[in-house]
């Protein structure tokens, strides 16, 4: 389950994590995100796992739901 308390209380990541976020939330790998935003696959996943951890999600997916949750709302 996703704390978005976290989210909503103002704990919001950094633009690269959210742009990691925004392609992972349209279904691109890892891999594709890092080819995408031009860095490497190791910080791409960085910034996907500290997405996750500052949102209160377990997986990348959750992460990226708790983002367009909070975009929509």
């Amino acid at each position: 389950m996703i704390d978005t308390e976290l989210f909503i209380e103002g704990v919001s990541p950094s633009r690269r994590r959210l742009q990691c976020l925004e392609w992972a939330a349209r279904g691109k790998t890892v891999e594709e995100v890092a080819r995408l935003l031009s860095i490497s696959r190791p910080t791409a996943k960085y910034h996907l796992d500290r997405a996750k951890t500052k949102l209160g999600a377990k997986t990348t997916l959750q992460a990226a739901i708790a983002l367009r949750e909070n975009k929509d709302g």
